[in-house]
């Protein structure tokens, strides 16, 4: 395994000479480097450790030259000036060699580095090495004193990047205004923009900066580069500051020098924070103050960190208010603007990334190696990551497959401790742990590794973690190796994004620099540290001596951004020796690798450029080349080359991929072509049209293939009104909009990829897949109006190797369960499956709970899940359900049972049945006898499978799907047929059960010819089991009924699940049928959930969720009038007993009114604008589609009618003429008005403002009338008594939709409205609620059971 190695060593000058006879009077004067790790005061010239390193480097020098050599002298090439160290190397002693007079000789066709030997003594190196530490150019100076490192006046070199990056600027701004430094951290971007100042010059500048404790690095840039003539300016504590130099006043101060002398230069540092409090920007600000920088004309804006400055509205207000002058340019500063790129050009951009660093510094060692590398002290970063996972499996996945780092560093709030500090501690002895974890290679492992990393950087979750991860730390026992660490903690209040987001500028510039000062101080008073942090000193700050990151915070959501802002912290060089390696230390590897690949997408993309793909590549293999990146799962380790690197990059999206984060499979979509987006939008129209209704946010609707929609995407895409929608959309750019319509469809994959991928070659691709899946298939699964032809135009913008991936992810789980024991295997499909995300309005799949809670409820099994049925409630054991039932025993205890699943998807029915069965075979065939083999338990699967288990599918893929679920890649033979009528042109299942119900009878039955499994031409099925389609097209025709009647003719016993409006006669099933059902003595419902999200989680079923059973053999209905409670049961009876009249007779029909032939006659210029089937409908959009007929005010004359209605979703009335409608019996009567659809069926729920109507007041279909009373007072008796509670009672026995028709009220006694009433109508709602209790003679708990289930009315 490969180790860790050392960051960083010293510089030693040394000097040898040889007695050779050519070399006389002459020393080599080179450099070598050393590690050590501890006080460098120590290494004293010529100790013995230098010494040694020296004969080592010249050793590797000379080669196997064998030459003869003495070592004159050795000396650490590091000093000490007025508390900061400085570094030098030989080519400084060199220089001064060279300017005092002493050349080098150069020796030709010698076998070792012929050169840096100089004609000089050893008294004369140690003099020249002096010189340097004393910062003088000669030997022959006399005047030496004690260097200053605040005096040295250091010649200012760029590099030949950061000359390339002020030149193209300057060039820039002759024609543009704008400009982007994509620049990484350490390229010295403070000193290259000072630098574009210098140059120009701009005489104003303004930098601003989302991080004021940058001010100080600023101002010394500055000072360094020495601008001449200018002033640097800036605010601390509403206090100017000019030059380091306080001075009274304010901005007005600086007018006055302006004003005085309009030559005046100056930068002024300011904070985004403070300037946003102006009112300028800000007219809601409570301050009043920098208004004046506005008014400045400004030359030059620099804004640094700009991916942070400008990300918020305030932010973009403030350089927006700036930008208003068209003269000024704007110089942007970045180490990661990948959220800020699309505001630029590429000409406008330019980049200078790790890659180009290290790059650049490898070229210099072979391009100059005589010349001092100016990249030497920019280290090589390593990043390795730690399956944390595999030895703190409590933590090994977060929801999205992460490790989950809040909740292994979450803090009781009342005992302030860790929750689980057990695994918190033995995490930390896992970091330090000598022995059998040694070759885990952890960051303080070792003895040597704690001395590579003596100060770190530890980036923690949240501050109540990170103090009491610091108490821990801190604690003196003999087995705590971080007990020799000064722990720093600033992580403190306000340490979060949120809260450093918040805070005013002076607050969060005095923490920051707290925080660093604490951090140094620390540094320079003790040999080791661990810093603790929760954001702070993350991003533009230096602190040379971390050599490590260890990145214990964060999830996927980690944005490539702020991960390598942290982890670049420790490249930071150092001054006195030179840094080599540096490191992060990551414990989520899925993190760690998709991070690091979205850095190198963003530096690979570039705007517009061409051959992206083969340049990513380039880059990546760079960037592993320059970076390590090391994968430690337990004993493995995998140092990353670019293929394997790829791999597992694609494997973890694909894992994020199938959690249903599916945008991981594309590109960059903003770069989507017109006519694909165009394609895309057209095909979303049609969807939208062809839709199967509207929903609310989060819920399923129940569609052709049932109600499934466990873990239900929640897609806002597909919620809410076309207005809303509209509004959405347009706050979206354009690749949020392709996603969202292509996520429709890509949702769709997983399990279509689990059936139809039965081997994985290299020519696989997504193409190929979408080909292979048969029309009807393709159909059936994926969204109305996505056809194959549409996809296959788009399918460009998935990532090849990323759906390769994915699809290899899939079928590598599927294969690993390839000969398993069958227990193991059941429960690893069911995992598989329950993993995939269900689109939210289409869904087809039946979770493995629901599957176990419907068969365990019914026929008995064994169940895997608790009596609750949650996903919580899942059983190590299965339990056995229905062992004293005498149907369980029919179903499983009978010779060679038959069980038939009428329309399979996932094959999860078959499959709980086939395990039952399984389960019991082999406990017989055992008896007494020992345990079975696997091998044996396999064959007994293997024949349940063969002879028991038959299961019709809709679809081929249905089919596939269904025998993978069954055998996975075996070729067991199994009973699965995609059901078509050959008799009938190929039908299928849902055609012939409506039109030839008899040929699927017959065909089912048919073991011999359909089934090919048995001689039996007339099969008796021993269950029916189904989770049936449950409608099908726009219209939402019902479909479920036919299953229950096609699987009472083929089996004496069944259950299915299905909606449950029927109960209630409701819906749009065949009201013949409704009853039928009903009335059927061996037909039952077993259990009934109002709430459809009670059992389906996320999904909107009106009129709830029913499991039903039959049984032939037994008599046990019928249901009749299906009522929820008992005590509603009680009530009917009571009501019932006294034989009243039922108040449906008052209820008229919603199309009451009609447009009559003289309507369009006199106006034919609306002819068309209704269907011919809605040519008379008097619709709930009458106002809107004819305007010109209707009027806001009463025309003149008694002619006319006042329409009530709805538009916009108020209630409004309009005029029309009286022999334009055709009018009922009530139209010239008092009568009571209602919504025709009311709530959403819940029981006792309100009804929604119902209404007294005068005579001659009509209504459009949005509502129904009730009653034709000859007073107002009857009119307003029947509507105190609709809004009693004990009315809304009664009609929630039938109600359990939003509509109210006519049927609904049926349950509703009819009473008398005079006042010659047995009711006193005088009473108030509550009082007439008393009196009709009393009327039928409820008991208290029937009173008790209205008045806590029935909501009040007024």
């Amino acid at each position: 395994m490969a180790k860790h190695k050392p960051t960083y060593d010293y510089t030693l000058i040394y000097a040898f000479s040889i007695d050779d006879g050519r070399h006389d009077n002459m020393l080599k004067v080179g450099k070598a480097t050393i590690n050590y790790f501890k006080k460098w005061q120590d290494l004293t010239p010529d100790c013995e450790l230098l010494i040694k390193a020296a004969k080592a480097r010249i050793t590797q020098e000379t080669g196997t030259a064998a030459i003869e050599y003495k070592l004159e002298y050795t000396e650490l090439a590091i000093y000490e000036a007025d508390g900061e160290e400085f570094g030098f190397d030989d080519h400084d002693v060199h220089d001064v060699l060279e300017n005092s007079g002493y050349h080098a000789v150069e020796f030709a066709n010698l076998e070792y580095n012929p050169k840096e030997w100089y004609p000089v003594t050893t008294e004369l190196v140690i003099k020249a090495i002096n010189a340097v530490k004393h910062n003088q150019s000669l030997l022959e100076r006399k005047d030496w004193k004690t260097a200053s490192a605040r005096e040295k006046k250091t010649e200012i070199v760029l590099r030949e990047e950061q000359e390339l990056a002020v030149t193209k600027t300057l060039t820039q701004f002759l024609h543009g205004s704008k400009m982007l430094w994509d620049a990484k951290m350490r390229f010295g971007k403070t000193l290259c923009a000072l630098e574009v100042v210098k140059r120009k010059p701009f005489n104003r500048v303004l930098i601003l900066t989302h991080r004021p404790a940058v001010r100080d690095g600023w101002f010394k840039d500055f000072n360094l580069l020495q601008l001449p003539g200018f002033h640097y300016v800036t605010r601390v504590k509403n206090k100017l500051l000019v030059d380091g130099q306080k001075i009274a006043g304010g901005l007005e101060v600086l007018k006055q020098y302006t004003e005085h002398d309009p030559d005046y230069k100056y930068i002024y540092f300011a904070s985004i924070q403070d300037i946003r409090g102006s009112k300028t920007v800000n007219k809601k600000s409570k301050f009043d103050k920098n208004n004046e920088l506005f008014k400045e004309k400004w030359d030059l804006l620099i804004i640094d960190e700009a991916h942070e400055g400008i990300r918020t509205e305030q932010g973009k207000a403030v350089v927006a208010e700036f930008q208003k002058n068209k003269q000024m340019k704007s110089l942007y500063l970045s180490g990661t603007p990948y959220n800020i790129l699309k505001l630029f050009k590429e000409k406008e951009i330019y980049r200078w990334d790790y890659n180009m660093e290290q790059d650049a510094k490898e070229r210099w060692t072979k391009e100059h190696p005589d010349e001092k590398n100016p990249y030497e002290g920019l280290a090589r970063l390593n990043i390795c990551t730690y399956n944390l996972g595999e030895v703190m499996t409590n933590y090994s996945h977060d929801e999205n497959d992460y490790f989950n780092f809040t909740e292994f560093f979450r803090v009781d709030t009342d005992t302030d401790k860790f929750v689980h500090e057990d695994d918190v501690r033995a995490f930390l002895k896992l970091m330090t742990k000598d022995g059998e974890n040694k070759e885990l290679n952890y960051p303080f492992a070792t003895s040597e590794y704690r001395d590579y990393f003596q100060h770190t950087l530890w980036s923690i979750p949240g501050v109540d973690a990170a103090r009491c991860l610091s108490a821990i730390l801190r604690e003196d026992k003999e087995d705590n190796y971080f007990r020799d660490y000064e722990i720093v903690n600033i992580a403190g209040k306000g340490d979060s994004d949120i809260e450093r987001e918040n805070e005013d500028n002076a607050t969060r510039d005095k923490k920051e620099t707290e925080a660093l000062a604490k951090v140094q101080n620390a540094i320079r008073t003790h040999e080791k540290t661990i810093t603790l942090t929760c954001g702070r000193c993350t991003t533009g700050v230096s602190v040379p001596e971390w050599t490590a990151v260890l990145m214990l915070s964060g999830s996927y959501e980690t944005k490539a951004a702020r991960y390598l802002q942290t982890i670049f912290r420790c490249q930071t060089p150092f001054r006195g020796k030179t840094k080599r390696e540096c490191y992060a230390f990551d414990f989520a590897p899925d993190r760690t690798l998709t991070v690091i690949d979205n850095y190198l997408t963003e530096i690979s993309r570039g705007s517009g450029s061409k051959n992206f793909g083969q340049k990513k590549a380039q880059e990546t293999e760079r960037f592993l080349r320059f970076c390590s990146v090391i994968s430690i799962d337990g004993s493995k380790t995998v140092n990353f080359d670019t293929r394997s690197f790829m791999k597992q990059v694609n494997r973890a999206y694909s894992e994020e991929i199938m959690r249903g984060r599916t945008r991981k499979l594309f590109d960059n979509l903003d770069n989507i072509s017109d006519d694909e987006f165009k394609l895309l939008k057209e095909i979303d129209a049609r969807m939208s049209v062809s839709s199967s209704g509207k929903k609310g946010r989060g819920k399923v609707k129940v569609t052709d293939e049932g109600v499934t929609g466990e873990r239900a995407v929640n897609a806002s895409s597909y919620s809410g009104t076309p207005k809303e929608t509209k509004a959405r959309m347009k706050n979206k750019t354009k690749g949020d909009q392709a996603y969202e319509i292509l996520e429709k469809i890509i949702i769709r994959f997983p399990m279509l990829i689990y059936g139809a991928v039965d081997k994985l070659s290299d020519s696989f691709t997504i193409d190929k897949f979408i080909k292979n899946i048969d029309n009807a298939s393709w159909e059936e699964f994926m969204p109305r109006e996505w056809t194959k032809t549409d996809f296959l135009k788009v399918a460009h913008v998935i990532k090849n190797e990323r759906f390769i991936a994915w699809a290899e992810s899939i079928f590598e789980k599927v294969n690993a369960l390839e000969g398993k024991p069958v227990d193991e295997r059941v429960n690893g499909i069911a995992d598989i499956i329950s993993e995939f995300r269900y689109p939210d309005k289409e869904t087809v799949l039946t979770p493995w709970r629901v599957v176990n809670m419907h068969l365990s409820d019914t026929v008995g099994g064994y169940d895997f899940f608790g009596e609750k049925h949650r996903d919580e409630d899942l059983l190590s054991e299965p339990r056995f359900v229905g062992e004293d039932r005498e149907v369980t025993k029919r179903v499983f205890f009978t010779p060679a049972p038959n069980i038939l699943e009428l329309n399979s998807k996932t094959g999860l029915y078959p499959l709980y049945m086939a395990y039952t069965l399984y389960r019991l075979q082999c406990k017989k065939q055992q008896g007494f006898g020992p345990e079975l083999t696997n091998e044996e338990k396999a064959d007994v699967w293997k024949k349940v499978i063969e002879k028991n288990i038959f299961v019709v599918c809709k679809t081929k893929m249905a089919e596939r799907i269904t025998n993978r679920t069954l055998v996975g890649f075996s070729k067991i033979k199994v009973n699965a047929k995609c059901y078509t009528d050959v008799r009938n042109n190929n039908a299928d299942i849902i055609e012939t059960l409506k039109n030839n119900p008899q040929h699927f009878v017959e065909d089912v039955k048919n073991g011999k010819e359909f089934w090919k499994a048995n001689n039996n031409r007339k099969m008796k099925f021993n269950a029916v089991v189904s989770n049936p389609p449950y409608q099908v097209g726009v219209n939402k025709e019902p479909l479920y009924h036919h299953f229950i009647s096609i699987g009472m003719e083929i089996g004496d016993l069944g259950t299915l699940i299905h909606p449950g409006r029927f109960l209630f006669n409701a819906g749009k099933t065949p009201k013949a049928w409704n009853q039928k059902m009903l009335n059927d003595e061996h037909f039952k419902v077993v259990k009934y959930w109002k709430k459809s999200d009670e059992v389906f989680d996320a999904v909107d079923i009106k009129g709830g969720v029913a499991v039903t059973m039959w049984d032939k053999q037994n008599v046990i209905g019928p249901i009749g009038t299906f009522v929820l409670h008992d005590e509603l049961r009680t009530i009917q009876e009571k009501v019932e007993s006294l034989g009243e009249e039922s108040f449906s007779k008052l209820v008229y029909s919603r199309d009451l009114y009609q447009l009559t032939e003289l309507f369009y006659k006199e106006n034919p210029e609306l002819e068309g604008r209704q269907s011919k089937g809605h040519r008379f409908d008097l619709g709930t959009t009458a106002f809107s589609l004819f305007p010109e007929v209707f009027s806001d005010e009463k025309p003149a004359g008694d002619g006319y009618a006042l329409v009530v209605g709805r538009e916009n979703d108020t209630r409004i009335a309009k005029w029309i003429k009286k022999e334009y409608l055709k009018l009922p019996d009530n139209f010239e009567s008092y009568k009571v008005v209602v919504p025709k659809s009311n709530g959403s069926g819940h029981f006792g729920e309100s009804l929604s403002s119902p209404f007294v109507a005068a005579p001659f007041h009509a209504q459009n279909t949005t509502f129904l009338s009730i009653g034709k009373f000859d007073s107002i007072f009857e009119a307003e008796a029947c509507l105190k008594y609709i809004k009693t509670k004990f009315v809304r009672c009664m009609l929630g026995i039938l109600k359990v939709t939003q509509d109210n028709p006519k049927s609904v009220w049926s349950k509703v006694p009819l009473q008398n409205f005079t006042q010659q009433s047995d009711i006193n109508w005088d009473l108030s709602i509550p009082e007439l609620d008393a009196a009709l209790y009393q009327k039928y003679n409820l008991t208290q708990d029937e009173i008790d059971f209205i008045e806590s289930n029935v909501s009040a009315m007024q």
